[in-house]
């Protein structure tokens, strides 16, 4: 028997201060997971090695067609002034089994795109955020848990990968 494909992504919705913008999102850039790695060659060695020194930056985008002053309102000069959007999404099997996404992020709104507004046409509101947090869970299951003000991140087996190097630094 052939198997066609799996969890095939099919649609999301966008939930911000308690409002849902389905029928609104046109996309979603989820934050790239990237170690930030420094190249390493010590004597003896044959080759370099990357020493990991930490995760990239988690920065993330959506656009909605919703000229939301909600959305509008979301950035803030001020440090610490973090914003909480849930992304929901859903993914499909070929057998017709649907899987539930869920992408939590919190942190910093550092642009608020309104492109260029043209009468007749849709007003586009692109949201470009830096997150402070991230967790995205499969059909319920966390993947990922990524706390990076508290130094935690949370990996699909439950292990805080970083509790270690907290307990090291007196954390």
């Amino acid at each position: 028997m052939m198997s066609g494909p799996r969890r095939v992504f099919k649609n999301l919705n966008l939930f911000f201060k308690g409002s849902s913008f389905a029928g609104s999102v046109l996309d979603f850039t989820p934050p790239k997971l990237e170690l930030e790695t420094i190249e390493h060659r010590g004597g003896g060695m044959e080759t370099a090695v990357d020493l990991t020194m930490g995760l990239k930056r988690l920065d993330t985008a959506f656009s909605v067609v919703d000229y939301s002053p909600l959305l509008i309102g979301s950035i803030s000069p001020l440090e610490g002034a973090a914003n909480t959007f849930i992304m929901r999404g859903v993914a499909e099997d070929w057998d017709g089994t649907v899987t539930p996404l869920e992408i939590t992020m919190s942190g910093k709104t550092k642009a608020v795109d309104r492109g260029t507004l043209r009468a007749g046409e849709k007003a586009q509101l692109k949201i470009t955020m830096n997150l402070t947090y991230y967790s995205e869970k499969v059909g319920g299951e966390l993947v990922h848990e990524i706390d990076v003000m508290n130094m935690s991140w949370i990996n699909s087996q439950g292990v805080d990968m970083l509790q270690g190097t907290r307990s090291a630094l007196g954390l």
